[in-house]
């Protein structure tokens, strides 16, 4: 008898004797054995014993039959055979149903388990449906204090964000953690989905915290290798590269190359992992690295999970993309075209996953000179991502709400990427481009403001409530953000449950007026423009926009779309410099200028001569700015003749051209009342001997403390003489100057028709001003939130600034642009702002200016007229005076600021003088 003989003997005998083990085996026996395996990961085993107690459990009863099925269905699961595990679970809800009925655990669990199979399946109208069937049971039979009720509300969760339903989805994902004890792994579980979530709205500093906290409880409960624990790392890598922390970022991938290669690759858990890490080097810059990731992936997936998962279109969007990186134009067509395919077919087209899809098959098609499919793509991605920002703002806090847009303005610069290169062969495509812009132009701030209008309106007592708690929350945040970090320890406040808080308040705010009238997000189109136009009209839109090339964000562009009476098929588009440029040299040039009181040739020709060319007869000019042309004063540019904008045009600075549409005649606002601030009592004669304050090295007060604040004597005569102005003009007028011209004073005068304030302003930036006439500054400060880091001095701010007496921020003179927000001035046609710099701070791509003016306008201010540069004390009294007396004598605020400017410039020919004030209206 030869070995190989004996060898086949040996194994059929052990074969027998473990088969006839088994058998001698119970039901139980074979099942706990079946579960020991399948814990221990080896699958093969499990298999065989689960197999031989399904075949006992047949026999002996409905409820082993059942527990049975389901543990084949949970091997099946690991064994990545999806379509196995669904067929188990149908016959165990079958034999659940006739045997307990459909108000019983087990059923409940049952369905619950479907839907996540049905996810993997690609089956989500179905996991739909399982889910909410099981959530109802579970309520019935269990209540909703019960664990397995909250387990099934986390899955309800992640279905939800899966089609795009984030508002739902969150609150169920905070529904189900109430019963959850912490530091377990199923209460890691939920808060890893919600961290994923608000990754998925870009809400990166929350996706963080509770991100890394479920990855080091899944490291302590499970092991650092196990799937779970490396899932949370990773996504935290993936939060941390959006937070640009690279050294974080390093750490995290060296951490996970050191147990990569304990992975198992046949194991559908580690699936989704492997995909992020690849995700994370592509941020990185590892291309290379991360296409060979994603191509080893894409197989692996199609194996274990099928082409119906959604993980499938996500690695072959992101083989799309690289492909496209690489200018591989047939390939990355190919894999792009099947990821909006299945979005389509899996998700519809009200889901940001497939309009992103459409965007990127778009520009693809773009680059490869495929424009029929582009234009058509283009436009249905703009129109689906209009619709989609009106479906989700109403549930977003504002900080959630400009994370939002900004993901939208990158997809509006690879379309004003696309207009340049068609713009010569299809003139017409201007028109979408006018019209996008319409739409998103200050959109965060047209919401924030109509949000505000809306509640002043409303009857609704439970929603003014929570506004006002929401108005007091903020103004404690206000309070903690001017403390340094020694005052906000001592003072035992949570800055960032705070700032929790009022998001959330935001939210209920948020989603609490969206059903009252009116409507933030107005969509007019360009023909509505043009229709408002005179012939002596222009309507002006200037957009700077990040663009694209292969896929790639390049430099930034600075370009004018231009819209006339005699505009016929579409807006003009007019290319005019690259942001380098503007952005350095020729605003240092125009600056200089100003600041030395010289000659500028230069600056007419870089930001004006272009658009001077499209429009020489023209001479009302409605323009709304962006980036760099927010700093400058457009009547103070001048040609080679000398003859400034100032002396022959009339330039109104508007939000969005479509402010054209809300125009009124002058004589339909009467002014009744004003209130007149200015000229503070910096400090208070008491404190001259006070013991100076340790304000510490990060506190905002520490950086006022540079600035060099003087009495303003001329404002105080500029009050005085508006003030007998205004009277004789049977105007009620209330004034505050010296220690009456507080905080407190200015903010409780919110119903004032004329709002005027004559004080220092600041600024704090990158760079420190020299403070001339009516002074402020521009100073350091370290990164914080853009609206304290601008504001008012008023009555007592010296006293604030270095005196360890004065502690209430109620009334400390320092008024922010934060607080500003806080207030309401809906009843207030006109703020003028005449101080230094008002009209400065963060400026942010399509929303404007983030700073004195936007606090504003969101607390419901009509117009304001403010300043670029620091300004001559004397001068701006005069000017001040000349613009009253015009527009109380019936010009409108735009014709009394350009007459005064011209009295002025008379007088002061230099626009040091006369060009600081800018007036914005939206009519």
């Amino acid at each position: 008898m030869n070995k190989i003989y004996l060898r086949f003997i040996l194994i059929v005998i052990v074969l027998i004797n473990f088969r006839t083990a088994a058998n001698a085996d119970t039901w139980q026996d074979l099942f706990v054995k079946s579960k020991g395996f399948l814990k221990a990961d080896k699958l093969d085993s499990a298999v065989f014993y689960a197999d031989e107690s399904l075949k006992i459990g047949v026999h002996e009863s409905p409820a082993k039959h059942a527990v049975s099925l389901g543990l084949m269905s949970s091997i099946s699961m690991s064994m990545g055979d999806y379509d196995k595990a669904y067929q188990y679970l149908i016959t165990r809800k079958n034999i659940l149903k006739s045997a307990f009925g459909v108000e019983h655990p087990s059923y409940a669990l049952t369905l619950n388990n479907l839907s996540v199979v049905n996810q993997y399946l690609g089956r989500y109208e179905e996991a739909r449906q399982n889910i909410a069937e099981a959530i109802e049971i579970k309520r019935k039979i269990s209540g909703i204090n019960s664990l397995t009720y909250s387990h099934a509300l986390n899955n309800s969760g992640r279905l939800l964000q899966t089609f795009g339903e984030f508002e739902q989805s969150e609150k169920m994902f905070k529904e189900s953690l109430k019963n959850k004890e912490q530091k377990n792994v199923t209460y890691a579980n939920t808060i890893f989905n919600l961290g994923t979530l608000y990754y998925s709205l870009a809400d990166f500093i929350e996706a963080e915290k509770l991100i890394s906290e479920s990855y080091f409880i899944f490291k302590d409960k499970l092991g650092e290798t196990h799937p779970s624990t490396i899932y949370a790392l990773l996504k935290l890598g993936l939060v941390n590269s959006a937070l640009s922390q690279s050294d974080q970022v390093k750490d995290i991938i060296n951490r996970f190359n050191k147990i990569k290669d304990k992975i198992p690759e046949n194991r559908t858990e580690f699936i989704s992992p492997l995909y992020d890490f690849a995700v994370l080097l592509w941020t990185q810059g590892k291309m290379e690295e991360a296409l060979a990731g994603f191509m080893k992936l894409k197989p692996l997936i199609e194996k274990h999970l099928g082409k119906t998962n959604s993980l499938y279109a996500y690695c072959l969007n992101a083989l799309g993309i690289i492909n496209w990186f690489n200018g591989k134009y047939d390939i990355a067509q190919k894999y792009l075209s099947e990821v909006v395919a299945l979005r389509e077919i899996f998700f519809g087209e009200n889901n940001p996953d497939y309009s992103g899809a459409l965007f990127n098959l778009a520009g693809i098609q773009a680059d490869a000179g495929d424009y029929r499919l582009a234009d058509d793509n283009f436009r249905k991605a703009l129109d689906l991502n209009l619709k989609l920002v009106k479906q989700f703002f109403p549930f977003l806090s504002e900080d959630e709400k400009e994370d939002y847009i900004d993901k939208v303005k990158l997809r509006y610069g690879m379309f004003a990427s696309y207009i340049l290169d068609r713009v010569k062969e299809s003139p017409k495509i201007t028109c979408d481009l006018y019209n996008f812009t319409l739409a998103f132009r200050s959109i965060l701030l047209n919401s924030s403001s109509e949000i505000r209008r809306k509640i002043e309106s409303t009857n609704n007592n439970e929603l003014i409530t929570i506004f006002d708690d929401w108005k007091h929350k903020r103004q404690q945040l206000c309070r903690l953000y001017m403390m340094s970090k020694s005052e906000l320890s001592a003072s035992n406040n949570d800055i960032e449950e705070l700032e929790k808080a009022v998001k959330e308040i935001e939210k209920k705010l948020s989603s609490g007026t969206n059903g009252e009238s009116g409507d933030f997000f107005s969509t007019p189109k360009w023909q509505d423009i043009q229709g408002k136009l005179a012939e002596d009209e222009v309507a002006i839109e200037i957009i700077r926009f990040e663009a694209f090339r292969k896929g790639n964000k390049d430099q930034y562009f600075y370009i004018a779309l231009i819209l006339t009476k005699e505009t016929k098929d579409a807006p003009t588009l007019l290319v005019l410099d690259a942001a380098e440029q503007f952005e350095s040299v020729s605003i240092n040039n125009y600056l200089s200028a100003i600041k030395r009181k010289v000659d500028d040739n230069s600056s007419y020709l870089d930001y004006w001569s272009k658009i001077e060319e499209k429009i020489p007869n023209k001479k009302t000019i409605y323009i709304a700015v962006d980036g760099v042309y927010h700093r400058i004063s457009m009547n103070t540019l001048h040609s080679m003749n000398g003859k400034y904008l100032l002396d022959s045009k009339k330039i109104n600075l508007v939000l969005s051209t479509a402010d054209i549409l809300k125009r009124q005649e002058k004589s339909s606002t009467k002014t009744e009342t004003a209130v007149l601030l200015g000229a503070p009592a910096f400090a208070s004669s008491k404190s001259t001997n006070s013991k100076e304050r340790n304000i510490g090295s990060a506190s905002i007060l520490k950086e006022l403390k540079s600035l060099k604040i003087e009495d303003l004597p001329g404002a105080k005569k500029e009050i005085d003489d508006l003030g007998k102005l205004m009277t004789e003009n049977k105007i009620i007028v209330s004034s505050f100057t010296g220690a009456e011209a507080t905080k407190s004073n200015l903010l409780k005068t919110s119903k004032a028709n004329i709002l005027h304030i004559a004080t220092h302003g600041f600024f704090l930036s990158d760079n420190k001003a020299e403070n001339s006439g009516r002074k402020g500054g521009q100073i350091y400060l370290p990164k914080t939130n853009p609206m304290i880091k601008s504001g008012l001095l008023l009555a007592g701010s010296k006293d604030a600034i270095t005196n360890s007496s004065i502690d209430n921020s109620e009334n400390n003179g320092i008024l922010t642009s934060y607080e500003v927000m806080n207030s309401d001035f809906h009843n207030t046609d006109l703020v003028v702002l005449s101080a230094c710099e008002t009209g400065l701070g963060e400026i942010k791509n399509g929303e404007g200016v983030y700073g004195l003016t936007r606090a504003f306008y969101i607390s419901g201010a009509k117009s304001l007229l403010m300043s670029l540069w620091n300004v001559n004390d004397q001068t701006t009294q005069e000017l001040m005076f000349e613009f009253y007396k015009g527009y109380l004598g019936g010009k409108s605020k735009i014709e009394a600021l350009r007459e005064a400017q011209l009295k002025i410039k008379e007088k002061y020919p230099n626009p040091y003088y006369w060009g600081a004030f800018v007036l914005c209206t939206d009519y």
